[in-house]
């Protein structure tokens, strides 16, 4: 049992210490793509947490009284 523990435990850390993973072109892509989707849709987003932000203003008014 104490052998598997170790292998798993050697597995787990050998991953962790792994530096494959995403470049920075890639992250950067990512960041534009999100950018870009954010300012298209600038206005749904502004409408929705408005509302939401109102919503909880309602309730916790509510919740005072």
């Amino acid at each position: 049992m104490t052998n598997i523990l170790k292998q798993s435990w050697n597995g787990i850390q050998s991953f962790w210490k792994e530096e494959d993973g995403i470049g920075t072109l890639e992250m950067v892509l990512i960041i534009a793509v999100i950018l870009i989707i954010a300012l298209a849709f600038k206005s749904k987003i502004t409408a929705v947490v408005t509302g939401m932000l109102d919503y909880m203003g309602q309730k916790s008014e509510e919740f005072k009284k």
